[in-house]
């Protein structure tokens, strides 16, 4: 496991936080995943703050699943930098998102979701960067 990421394979069952274990960052169709840990982090601190539950739709993704579901070519999911989530309060958690992560994309309205990601941000950039589906 490097410094940066947790990998693992599937069918293996490791409790990252409190909150979020591997299995729901898997890919249906990998066998071998990554997460980033700077990610999984910010989403137990988005949880705890959020005070209830959050449900992670789509977590890492192979390159080929990335593509079957309709994927951008340079998705962050595919670098296990990325999650599309879902909440009772999606209002509330797209607000909690703007405070925590450097990317968010809004998906509340299309399919009631909301996309986050770590990526680098290029220097002098002020985050997060926002973008709609």
């Amino acid at each position: 496991m490097s410094d940066s990421n947790h990998v693992w394979k599937t069918g293996d069952s490791i409790q990252f936080t409190e909150n979020f274990s591997s299995k729901e960052f898997e890919c249906p169709s990998a066998k071998e995943h990554i997460i980033s840990k700077n990610l999984v982090n910010k989403l137990q601190e988005l949880r705890t703050r959020y005070g209830k539950s959050i449900t992670i739709t789509s977590g890492y993704r192979s390159a080929e699943h990335n593509t079957k579901v309709g994927g951008v070519k340079n998705s962050q999911h595919v670098l296990g930098l990325a999650v599309d989530l879902t909440a009772k309060d999606l209002n509330k958690l797209y607000d909690l998102c703007c405070e925590i992560f450097s990317a968010i994309g809004d998906g509340r309205k299309k399919g009631k979701f909301i996309h986050v990601d770590v990526r680098q941000l290029s220097k002098g950039s002020k985050g997060p960067i926002k973008f709609g589906y």
